[in-house]
């Protein structure tokens, strides 16, 4: 009996012993199946699986590329000179060079920079330019690694002080061909020079072709004196004539664009303007002449209020649709002007103006006063200036209750 019980937990030891082992073979089974599953999804998200050899490389923090420069902008006066900036950098950056000048060529531009030796971390960037006879121009360099842009530098040469003549015209289409990064530059200064006040003085008529950036518009505020106080000061007895007849793509002058302009002589406005903001002229002191293009629509209040104008080129029936409250209160006798053909356009107190001839655009074929526009003039325009009507229309405009009022009328 004994020899049997002896037997028998022989046996149940030996499948006690089995079971612990086939416990940790399976334990391992599915530990190694986890391993396996979060190995795939991993490499499934293009992620390396996380090893005790790669585990502390993933945490390392990554190290922004970049260059700092000690200056973005740089000044060389028009006689030449050399410029210094001091760089810090982390890497073995590239330069690339965009310029926009009246003389120098692209290569030029770029053999008088001299890169600081790029293997240490930092170093002195020298620049240096000669003489320009012409008018001013600005060179774009741009630092960059892999592709980006980590920083640039822009340098401008001011202008020679006798290109700056009597008349100087401004090509501005040039910088649409100036690559990227001259968006926020103003063409027009660099052409003409930052805060060149005396330099400026010399010009009587400024023509500018091509397009104008906002940039351009605040810069052409300081050149006719409608800026800060400071700005009307420093130009005060200058005397400026403002040809912006070619300019393309300007479909609203701002309003107060030329505001209490104490330089500004006259002011030639493009075709393809469709709006002059309120204000745009008011209180321009030296202002006598300037122009309502045909494409005009809105003129806003105030617009040639308080300036001293006397020649207004408008043209009789033209396409204007809104006039604003005392649009046209210069101050003076202009020598003609020309109503707009919408009677929707008028405003009481659109017409607080003098004119040596006014030029009404209608002619009622069917003999009709009652379908003339009704306009307020003032009692002295009534009484003193004249008003020009279509041929064969004289006795339709003396039966009008507008028109009659006019001690003058005549044909044309």
């Amino acid at each position: 009996m004994h020899a049997y019980f002896s037997y028998f937990y022989d046996e149940i030891d030996y499948l006690y012993k089995q079971q612990i082992k086939m416990n940790k073979i399976l334990t391992a089974l599915v530990i190694a199946a986890t391993l396996f599953v979060a190995s795939s999804c991993s490499s499934e998200n293009g992620e390396d699986p996380i090893t005790p050899d790669n585990h502390q490389e993933q945490n390392k923090p990554t190290v922004k590329p970049y260059v700092a420069l000690s200056q973005t902008e740089a000044t060389i006066p028009f006689d030449g000179g050399n410029l210094n900036v001091n760089m810090k950098y982390n890497v073995n950056f590239d330069v690339s060079v965009t310029y926009f000048a009246n003389s120098y060529t692209h290569q030029e531009w770029k053999d008088n920079i001299a890169v600081p030796v790029k293997n240490v971390t930092a170093g002195t960037l020298s620049y240096s330019l000669n003489k320009n006879d012409g008018v001013g121009r600005i060179v774009k360099i741009d630092f960059t690694y892999k592709d980006s842009v980590l920083n640039t530098l822009y340098v401008r040469q001011m202008p020679n002080p006798s290109a700056l003549k009597s008349k100087v015209i401004v090509d501005t289409s040039i910088f649409d061909s100036a690559g990227e990064g001259f968006d926020d530059v103003s063409v027009l200064e660099c052409y003409l020079g930052k805060d060149n006040v005396d330099n400026w003085k010399n010009i009587k008529t400024l023509q500018v072709w091509g397009p104008l950036r906002q940039k351009d518009l605040d810069f052409l505020k300081k050149l006719v004196g409608s800026g800060d106080f400071t700005d009307r000061a420093n130009m005060s007895g200058a005397h400026i004539n403002l040809d912006l007849s070619n300019v393309k793509g300007m479909e609203k002058l701002p309003n107060k664009e030329f505001q209490g302009a104490t330089a500004l002589d006259s002011i030639a406005l493009p075709e393809g303007l469709k709006e002059i903001g309120a204000s745009a002229f008011n209180m321009c002191e030296s202002l006598k002449h300037a122009n309502v293009p045909w494409s005009v629509k809105v003129i806003g209040n105030y617009a040639f209020s308080n300036c001293t104008l006397t020649d207004l080129q408008t043209i009789k029936g033209n396409d204007l649709e809104d006039i604003g409250q005392y649009a046209f209160a210069t101050n003076t006798i202009l020598d003609s002007f020309g109503l707009p053909f919408d009677p929707k356009a008028f405003d009481r107190y659109s017409f607080i103006l003098r004119a040596k001839k006014i030029y009404a655009p209608w002619n009622n074929d069917n003999a009709d006063a009652s379908l003339l526009p009704k306009i307020d003039f003032q009692k002295k325009t009534y009484e003193s200036d004249t008003l020009v009507v279509p041929k064969g229309s004289l006795n339709l405009y003396k039966s009008s209750e507008t028109f009659s009022k006019f001690k003058n009328i005549m044909e044309e």
